[in-house]
């Protein structure tokens, strides 16, 4: 008989967020497998996970040849993922960390910088994420190196190592609209701090 959907982790919506985009997600077995499961916190956010399946197009489209984007299937208003038993980048610079390879580290840091600065870009006033992101007029802006579009979220905690290559999830923060290559690196790098604080201070 088929094993019962089982609820092994389960992680509540983000408050810092709109209440028209706070997801709740939860590791689940299903007959036997590993799933990631996101579903809306609330009415309002049914929308948001309805429109996750273009979002993953886009980012499909903008990382093709460069790395693999995991894709959901969406089943009414809940969306579900294959669940990776790769370690993540940020798992493995800070495994580099924690045995006092720094050298590993910064090779890994390295990998994350020309992967992002090799992803297609170009040159313009990033107008569109002035409004959305920093508040701004356009007239403020200034041509900036940017990519193609907008992929907030690929930063190594969810860019997932194979022996295949990377895979990136969580691109439901994939924007079309460009954004500046250093705003991602300078996302990715405030993470890093954030999350490896105690083998920096070690």
């Amino acid at each position: 008989p088929a094993e019962e959907s089982r609820c092994l982790r389960f992680f509540g919506a983000n408050y810092d967020r709109r209440p028209a985009y706070r997801t709740c997600v939860s590791i689940r077995t299903e007959n036997g497998a590993k799933r990631v499961v996101k579903i809306a916190d609330n009415r309002q956010a049914e929308d948001f996970i309805r429109e996750l399946p273009l979002r993953e197009q886009l980012a499909q489209s903008f990382f093709a040849g460069k790395a693999t984007v995991v894709t959901g299937e969406l089943d009414g208003t809940e969306m579900s993922y294959p669940h990776l038993e790769y370690p993540t980048l940020k798992e493995l610079i800070g495994r580099a960390m924690a045995e006092d390879d720094w050298a590993a580290a910064q090779r890994l840091l390295d990998q994350y910088l020309q992967f992002v600065r090799g992803l297609p870009s170009h040159d313009c006033i990033p107008d569109k994420f002035l409004q959305e992101f920093e508040g701004a007029s356009p007239t403020a802006g200034r041509t900036l190196r940017c990519l193609d579009c907008a992929p907030v979220h690929c930063i190594p905690v969810n860019i997932f190592v194979g022996p295949d290559g990377w895979h990136i999830i969580d691109s439901e923060w994939t924007l079309p609209f460009p954004m500046p290559v250093d705003f991602l690196i300078f996302r990715a790098i405030h993470a890093l701090m954030h999350d490896l604080q105690f083998y920096i201070q070690k």
